[in-house]
């Protein structure tokens, strides 16, 4: 006997290990996948407030809007990146804003949650093993190893794949109390409860099914002193992982409703949903995103016929998951996320229910009822198999960002390079400017504008349509084997599709302008196209310019700057303005054959109607003397300009 005992826990622990390695295996590209991009965004919310709380000294959180659990272990790992790389965790970012210059403590930070959703699959296994034999227990184990959602939440900083543990780990545990019910079982269930909630609040409920279990021990009527040391267990458990409640019990509560009211606001709600009890939605997510059809119709058919012959920790898993479908239902805000917890329930329902049923046929034996209903249970999960490779496929993969930012880093920096592209990519690169390439009508307003690389989203705009223009590059996407959204890049001929005011004018250091388009508005911190006109409105507190110069040989003073002014009728100076042409683009590195495109925006008062002169040209700051432009007596290059009432 205690042979047997020994051998089993051997043959267990292997598996157990097998499974956590398979799982692991799978979401290990996961942990570095789009970095340092953070394609999730709730990801930068959670690493802000862990960066936050190092930098403020306080490892106390007491704020209601993240989930205590998830923040602490994400604290922890943070912690433990820091001393392992020996970085001063004082110098951490402030705001990460989706992108982060420190990519270890992210790193450190998903492998928690991988190591949490690995581990979820092993406790679903261990759970399988109570009420399954051991092919039916390993199956159930590796499908939820390779279930696309939980691959996709064990690679992301967010609470559900703790919750999702939490919840596996409780019924594990209900299965084991169910076969040797003891009240040391229950008091670990019911401080597993309390834990919990700590990663997902809302998941205090399962105290609800933990006590319909004790009520319907079979042995003797519920004690309610041992429910009252359980509820204390529960109590213990939520407060020691949401110091909040005991550090600010008030804040807490107020903390509580904010959130309430808001996922009852129907006009933030996902999904293209907006109203309350949307079964349509939580249908497809149920039987597409949050586990294969199959498997759920299995499930399904599998607790309608076998309702009254199920274990009694799978009915209160059914009673847990029937409340927070009640729950959700009624609100107006639904996100799958919600329900990850539900995929080992589904999963350990379906494989049970395969076993079952297989027994009922007549006229085989018993291992061939066993050979039968494995091979039916690995044809149910096939799909998800493949599925899950698949994902994984897709993380080794380059993130689409991270191409792009490949390309626009070594694009011309001398012309503006514009497209629908992560704004993150605008890190260290201030001749990208963002825009939403959506007609056509637009890329020809950038184009003539002077923009020398345009980036669009295929994705969000398949049928824009470029005109001269050559393209440059494609980024695949997710459809066409890419990673992300798909983009074409295309070079733009700035010669031939350049509309600005005023003639060509050449300069006697080699560069010549070329012109400028003008504006009245806001003065801009990066380029936005003008109009080729010189009529312009009384509206606005500045004189909007883009310049145009254009380098035939390169500059010798390469240290000149740019001077624009504005004069009234009367030969009065308005404005006046001095600076390099382009801070990021030093003259120095100006080449033979660029257009260079500046922003040289005046600040103004209000203009009257009436006629008015731009002036510009360069200058070397240490002689003060003027670049010689030709055809000009005093080396400037006049626009005239007419400001008229609105």
């Amino acid at each position: 006997m205690r042979r047997s005992i020994v051998l089993a826990w051997w043959v267990n622990s292997i598996v157990g290990i097998f499974i956590f390695a398979i799982a692991l295996w799978q979401r290990i590209p996961a942990i570095t996948f789009g970095l340092p991009y953070i394609p999730y965004p709730d990801e930068s919310f959670v690493i802000d407030l862990v960066f936050r709380g190092f930098r403020e000294h306080n490892l106390l959180f007491t704020n209601f809007l993240r989930p205590h659990l998830s923040y602490n272990l994400y604290a922890v790992a943070v912690a433990f990146d820091a001393w392992w790389r020996g970085y001063d965790v004082q110098s951490l970012p402030v705001d990460t804003d989706r992108i982060s210059s420190v990519i270890t403590p992210i790193i450190a930070a998903r492998s928690v949650s991988a190591i949490i959703g690995a581990s979820c699959c092993v406790a679903l296994y261990v759970w399988g093993r109570q009420i399954l034999s051991l092919p039916y227990a390993i199956i159930a184990g590796l499908t939820l190893a390779f279930v696309t959602y939980h691959m996709e939440f064990s690679g992301l900083l967010a609470p559900d794949i703790m919750a999702c543990l939490g919840v596996t780990l409780f019924f594990m545990g209900a299965s084991i109390y169910e076969k040797t019910p003891t009240r040391h079982t229950a008091m670990l269930l019911a401080l597993c409860a309390g834990i919990t909630a700590g990663a997902k609040y809302n998941f205090i409920a399962l105290v609800i099914p933990l006590v319909w279990m004790l009520w319907h021990r079979p042995y003797a009527p519920l004690d309610w002193r041992v429910a009252g040391r359980m509820i204390l267990c529960t109590i213990t458990g939520f407060a020691l992982t949401t110091p909040s409640l005991v550090v600010n019990g008030l804040g807490f509560f107020e903390g509580f409703i904010r959130i309430l009211s808001y996922y009852q606001n129907v006009s933030a709600v996902a999904g293209n949903y907006t109203a309350r009890f949307p079964f349509a939605l939580y249908g497809d997510w149920f039987s597409r995103v949050l586990i294969s059809p199959y498997i759920a119709i299995v499930a399904v058919i599998g607790s309608i016929i076998l309702i009254r012959r199920l274990p009694r920790h799978i009915e209160a898993a059914l009673l847990f998951t029937a409340i927070q479908f009640c729950f959700f239902f009624v609100q107006g805000v639904h996100y799958p996320r919600n329900f990850l917890f539900y995929q080992p329930i589904v999963i350990v329902l379906a494989i049970y229910s395969i076993a079952q049923f297989i027994t009922y046929i007549p006229q085989i034996t018993i291992p061939q009822k066993k050979l039968l209903g494995i091979g039916i249970s690995m044809v149910l999960i096939t799909p998800t198999f493949i599925a899950g490779s698949d994902l994984r496929t897709y993380y080794t993969r380059t993130y689409t960002p991270l191409q792009i930012n490949a390309l626009v880093a070594q694009s011309p920096k001398n012309a503006p390079t514009i497209g629908d592209i992560e704004p993150t990519i605008l890190f260290d690169k201030p001749w990208v400017t963002p825009a939403n390439l959506s007609t056509e009508q637009d890329t020809a307003y950038w184009q003539s504008s002077g923009v020398q690389t345009l980036i669009v989203n295929r994705k969000m705009w398949p049928t824009t349509v470029i005109k001269n223009t050559t393209a440059h590059s494609h980024i695949n996407g997710d459809s066409d084997g890419g990673s992300g959204w798909v983009y074409d890049i295309y070079t733009n001929d700035i010669n031939t599709t350049l509309h600005a005011v005023g003639d060509h004018a050449q300069g006697s250091d080699g560069v010549d302008i070329w012109g400028l388009r003008l504006g009245r508005g806001s003065l801009r911190s990066q380029f936005t196209p003008l109009m080729p006109t010189q009529y312009l409105t009384t509206t606005g507190d500045a004189l909007l310019i883009n310049a145009y110069f254009h380098v035939h040989t390169p500059p010798t003073q390469t240290s000149a700057l740019l001077f624009v002014q504005l004069f009234d009728a009367n030969g009065t100076k308005i404005s006046e303005r001095n600076t390099p042409p382009l801070a990021y683009y030093p003259m120095s590195q100006w080449q033979a054959g660029e257009i260079i495109v500046a922003n040289a925006d005046l600040p103004t008062d209000t203009l009257p109607p009436g006629k008015y002169q731009v002036v510009c040209g360069f200058y070397v700051a240490e002689t003060d003397q003027r670049i010689a432009l030709a055809g000009s007596d005093n080396n400037t290059y006049i626009i005239p300009i007419t400001i008229v009432a609105p």
